[in-house]
């Protein structure tokens, strides 16, 4: 009497195929998850932004805000106010760079430039906008 089943080789293939499927989903997935970190820095970075420099008009108190390596810190006086690190696929292009915010003074028009490992470059450029609002405009590159 012949048992029915499946051989060592199908079985293995099947295996294989499931295998290479979670592999791709997860793949996809941890791109997905990096994409998001990216883009929760840029919302965080522009509503600090926003409060640093509504905060310095009200109190008229200027804030510095540094884009480091790693992150940007912002700066009341010598005490720093909020650190927010940059996503592990982020990274800033050029040297360290220093702005002063203030009610009274303006911020000349700079870049800041990041490079992500997911293929996309981004441009920050700061400058004085309508109003007394300084605005940040983030520029995709692919």
């Amino acid at each position: 009497m012949q048992l029915k089943g499946f051989t060592l080789l199908e079985t293995s293939l099947v295996l294989l195929v499931s295998c290479f499927i979670f592999w791709l989903g997860f793949t996809l997935d941890q791109q997905t998850v990096e994409a998001l970190r990216e883009e929760n820095f840029f919302r965080e970075l522009r509503a600090e932004w926003a409060g640093q420099f509504y905060r310095a008009t009200q109190k008229n108190y200027p804030v510095n805000v540094i884009f480091l390596e790693d992150h940007v810190s912002f700066f009341q006086g010598d005490k720093p106010e909020k650190v927010i690190k940059y996503p592990r696929t982020l990274k800033h292009v050029g040297p360290p760079r220093q702005y002063l915010l203030s009610g009274t003074l303006a911020v000349h028009p700079q870049t800041e430039t990041f490079r992500s490992t997911l293929g996309k470059n981004y441009s920050l450029r700061f400058q004085l906008g309508y109003g007394g609002q300084y605005r940040i405009v983030e520029k995709k590159h692919a």
